[in-house]
């Protein structure tokens, strides 16, 4: 499977991306601070409270999308 990550990871995301075999790049766009990234991070932990297994659930949950539910 080809997959482009287009975000710094963090804590157990990062070595997890490691043992995946994922490569780090720097980010160079021009529009990082225009991104809204710093946003969904926020959301992100407010919605897991910061525990990196309720991360992964949801990580996990995109792989099992039923198109069938959707709009």
């Amino acid at each position: 499977m080809n997959m482009t990550c287009f975000r710094t990871l963090a804590g157990g995301w990062q070595l997890w991306s490691v043992e995946q075999g994922w490569k780090s790049m720097t980010c160079t766009c021009a529009y990082q601070d225009n991104s809204g990234r710093k946003e969904m991070r926020r959301r992100l932990e407010a919605l897991t409270d910061g525990d990196e297994s309720k991360k992964m659930h949801l990580f996990n949950a995109l792989r099992n999308i039923r198109t069938d539910y959707l709009p």
